[in-house]
């Protein structure tokens, strides 16, 4: 942790200037010393407070947020401190993981708390609870540790303690009960600390809801704990400390949902759907594993009807005997005509976000806040096809194969049929597979539509929803320019 220590003394006027002169803007903080200016952004800063003179070099293998979060008196002690992660980024916009920064003044304890409170007021002080929610035996079985290392000493440090409130899940859906049946007047933020399973939960459960027109406005947040992280990738928050700085923070921007209707029954989901090749690895098989998929290749069949955007206004298509069955946003396409564009598919990756996972990357020209989903699918494959669409998934390098499909919709409808193996001309009716934000569900036919810019998710104040396109192109400067 960097340490940076000041001498602060407003009795002694005379030398007032020659020691530390503070100043606070809408957006920094900045100081002098010996002439040397120093400048801060109030969006890097966790918090300010009293604290202890002694500094603990370790204690029981505390981390440097821990041991910060130790330190911190409630009383004027002389000193005050403020907190803050040192945020780089590269050419690339990729932010790495972020250093906790301590700058230290002294001063008297009437001027150090007047410091104190002027700095905490011009951080944005709040009078609502920030609600975390986490499966303690999820995933990597993590999540619980992130919450008490990284969370919880970023919290204090915050002076937020006694508006925090951790839920813990103890069974399937109780993420969604919890958005669906809470009170969201009282919170400022629901976040998630998890892969993407507790987040779609909490996405379903807000706008299931008979007041969801309401409830959506509470902003939704993700603190990645999980086995795949997909919706902290995508915006910019791998690392828990910045997720939880973030959400601090508080900027958020709109997000697109999309509506999942199998037998009249509804889902409200954020990260993809996946039918084919690409569902098969992420359900059945880790990605060292996707080789051996690619020996026992299935052939998929199925139906596929797509309603590009350009084509939205002409299949308003409501219909009410649906619609009426569930609390939620009405559905726009739930019926689409068979005249719409169709295809017969093998794989189908349908996106609300450019990557489903951290390493996967499925069409970089995919936004959150745009209104449309992404279909990227193929009608044709053999294996050094589907080889090629686990080889660089990190830049994207499949969206220049040819037979390698993208189309931006509004709404679509699947009908998958069975699979053929490798050795067999027949088609096969089990053990096939849909994917949904990583979640399988029943393998029949599903509708789904956008939902666009429905709900609040939190933002990093450097998330840039553009850098993966032109990164791509930067790659691969002679592909087909995405829609």
């Amino acid at each position: 942790m960097e340490r940076q220590r000041f001498e602060y003394d407003s009795n002694q006027r005379t030398n007032y200037s020659a020691l530390t002169q503070i100043t606070l803007t809408d957006t920094d903080i900045h100081w002098v010393v010996n002439a040397k200016q120093y400048s801060l952004s109030l969006n890097h800063i966790i918090g300010v407070a009293h604290t202890k003179d002694r500094y603990f070099t370790s204690c029981c293998g505390s981390n440097p947020l821990e041991l910060a979060a130790m330190r911190i008196k409630q009383i004027p002690t002389g000193r005050w401190s403020i907190f803050a992660f040192n945020i780089n980024l590269d050419e690339n916009g990729n932010v790495s993981k972020p250093t906790l920064r301590e700058i230290v003044f002294s001063s008297a304890s009437v001027d150090a708390e007047n410091c104190v409170q002027t700095i905490r007021e011009a951080l944005g002080p709040s009078d609502k609870k920030y609600l975390f929610v986490l499966n303690p035996f999820g995933g990597q079985k993590k999540a619980l540790k992130i919450y008490h290392k990284i969370v919880l000493p970023i919290i204090k440090i915050a002076g937020l303690e006694h508006l925090h409130e951790l839920r813990e899940t103890r069974y399937v859906n109780h993420a969604s009960e919890i958005a669906r049946d809470l009170d969201y007047t009282k919170y400022k933020v629901i976040a998630s600390i998890s892969g993407d399973g507790v987040f779609h939960e909490i996405v379903h459960g807000l706008l299931s809801r008979p007041d969801w027109e309401l409830a959506k406005d509470l902003p939704i947040a993700t603190i990645g704990g999980g086995t795949a992280n997909g919706i902290g990738k995508n915006l910019d928050l791998e690392y828990q400390e910045l997720a939880t700085l973030a959400i601090l923070k508080g900027k958020t921007c709109k997000f697109d949902v999309m509506a999942v209707i199998q037998n009249s029954k509804i889902t409200y989901s954020h990260l993809s759907l996946t039918w084919g090749f690409v569902a098969d690895v992420d359900i059945e098989s880790e990605k060292w594993r996707a080789i051996g998929q690619i020996i026992d290749f299935r052939h998929y069949k199925g139906k596929l009807y797509m309603l590009p955007k350009e084509n939205a206004s002409d299949y308003v298509n409501v219909d009410a005997n649906v619609t009426q069955m569930f609390h939620g946003p009405s559905c726009k396409y739930i019926s689409i005509n068979n005249d719409s564009y169709t295809t017969w598919p093998i794989q189908i990756e349908t996106l609300n976000v450019p990557w489903i996972a951290t390493d996967f990357i499925a069409c970089p020209s995919t936004r959150i806040d745009n209104g449309f989903m992404d279909v990227v699918y193929t009608t044709e494959m053999n294996r050094s096809g589907a080889l090629s669409c686990v080889i660089d998934t990190e830049r994207g390098m499949h969206m220049t194969v040819d037979k390698v499909k993208h189309e931006k919709v509004v709404a679509f409808v699947l009908d998958p049929h069975g699979h053929q193996d490798s050795d067999s001309a027949n088609l096969i009716e089990k053990d096939n597979i849909l994917d949904l934000s990583g979640e399988r569900i029943p393998y029949e036919l599903v509708q789904v539509e956008c939902l666009p810019q429905i709900l609040n998710i939190i933002v990093p104040d450097w998330n840039d929803r553009e850098r993966w396109e032109k990164k791509f192109y930067k790659d691969f400067p002679k592909a087909n320019k995405l829609s």
